[in-house]
């Protein structure tokens, strides 16, 4: 009976949240998908001969589909760091007309979610709609912005799938696939390179076949110039973006100067990969070799120097797993605060009305999961949670206006004027810090978690890697 009655909610909630979110300045989508028309604009200059990674073309090719800061700063060009072979597979969508495009991209990325969920409920061994539950919202934002992280996902889901199955081989190869979001990716590769030998030959020529396609669609100097100076430069003009999840965001914040914030956060993601060695290699021992590539997925997003709320989504899965693998009472509890801080991408639902009844499933299904069908825990999660969006939806911030930044000369590199853009549009204002709260708990309770797994994991280093 009890499971009947949450399942009316649902189906309630569910309902609710679909006409609210139909209602919405979201929909349709491709008014959105800011990061599309980048990516789009990259795939252009690439299928031009041009670089991807100046003004121009970028800055004639965005206004061409503005949206967003475009409309309303004429000169705005908005930076493309991703590497030469995400281009090249940008270069085929921008053989079509962009309206075409766009629609084609949001159906390949929803397909891709759909197949992580799938992934994830079958390799970790939980309900469908737990699985749905923890992902979907999470990739609201991806959605909305035209964003790989769904792609990601899927590459990092389908990894740990064939770790699981003992594919091995096959994971080396799904793994290179990660590396679209390269310091996420990293973190993967990495991780198997150490414990799965049989992965490595794999891994490397996937590697290099990726980095073979990045040269041909750009230059060797184009993709160093990426490496050396764009990269670097991204991660400086981003320090003070209110849109930054990392840990020199936060050290700025706290009054540190830049230069320090950055070497701090560089530091912490190293602290952070050591770690997530560890983790890896104790979920193995524990019997989940998804963890392998789980785990270091969720350890490469929750410090650092340049993370952004989409890609706070590829820790969830991890959760899920720590949840079933924590050693202890304390270490279950973080896991599954974690699950449900980082399922909810709490900055949506507090800006946006139409997203409160998504959130509040989400919270409901999770908890019950968690609780093991309380009714209790899991209406007193949800009322929690629904007067805390209420009151930040009805108490929202004036919007800030958008800062004209000057003609930048056609070679420039993009994140020089987008260093100008930033400094002038990113206030310290309470409402954004609060909003990014509840993530950044779950990012220190995923690792607090994964700790406890290692500290508690057995020791026997003649244990076989593989079965």
């Amino acid at each position: 009976m009890r499971t009947w009655i949450l399942a009316a909610l649902i189906a309630f909630g569910v309902g609710v949240g679909a006409r609210d979110l139909a209602r919405s300045d979201f929909i349709p989508l491709q008014r959105q998908m800011l990061d599309f028309r980048v990516a789009y604009c990259a795939g252009v200059a690439v299928d031009t001969r041009a670089d991807p990674y100046r003004i121009e073309p970028a800055r004639t090719c965005q206004h061409r589909y503005p949206a967003g800061p475009l409309v309303r700063s004429p000169n705005l060009v908005m930076p493309f760091v991703s590497p030469g072979y995400v281009a090249a597979t940008m270069g085929a969508f921008a053989a079509l007309p962009f309206p075409l495009a766009a629609v084609l991209f949001e159906t390949l990325t929803l397909v891709a979610i759909a197949l992580s969920i799938a992934l994830l409920a079958r390799t970790l061994r939980v309900p469908l709609l737990t699985a749905a539950a923890a992902i979907l919202l999470s990739q609201f934002p991806t959605l909305t912005l035209g964003q790989f992280t769904g792609f990601e996902l899927l590459a990092l889901m389908a990894t740990a799938a064939a770790l699981a199955a003992g594919r091995d081989v096959l994971a080396g190869v799904l793994a290179a696939g990660t590396l679209i979001e390269p310091h996420v990716g990293i973190f993967v590769v990495l991780a198997l390179g150490a414990w799965v030998p049989r992965a490595r030959v794999a891994l490397v020529l996937s590697a290099l076949a990726s980095l073979a396609i990045a040269i041909a669609a750009t230059s060797w100097s184009e993709q160093l110039t990426n490496l050396r100076l764009n990269l670097p430069a991204q991660a400086v003009a981003s320090l003070h973006s209110q849109d930054q999840y990392g840990f020199s965001y936060l050290l700025a914040l706290a009054g540190l100067p830049d230069r320090a914030a950055l070497g701090l956060g560089t530091a912490s993601t190293v602290v952070l990969f050591v770690l997530a060695i560890a983790c890896a290699r104790a979920t193995e021992r524990a019997g989940q070799r998804a963890g392998i590539a789980l785990v270091p997925a969720a350890l490469s997003v929750t410090g650092g120097a340049y993370i952004h709320l989409t890609q706070i989504a590829l820790a969830v899965p991890a959760a899920l797993l720590l949840v079933k693998l924590a050693p202890t009472r304390l270490g279950r509890m973080l896991a599954g605060s974690a699950l449900v801080l980082l399922a909810i991408p709490w900055f949506y639902p507090a800006m946006v009305k139409g997203l409160l009844a998504f959130a509040l499933v989400t919270c409901a299904i999770l908890i019950w999961y968690l609780t093991k069908g309380s009714i209790r825990a899991t209406a007193c999660a949800v009322v929690a949670c629904g007067l805390t969006l209420w009151f930040a939806e009805n108490h929202l911030p004036p919007a800030e206006p958008v800062p004209i930044v000057r003609a930048w000369p056609a070679d420039a590199l993009v994140e020089d004027e987008w260093r100008e853009f930033i400094d002038g549009s990113s206030g310290r204002s309470a409402f954004y810090i609060a909003a990014k709260l509840p993530t950044w708990i779950g990012l220190l309770a995923l690792a607090g978690s994964g700790v406890i797994l290692v500290r508690r994991s057995p020791h026997n280093e003649g244990a076989p890697l593989s079965p």
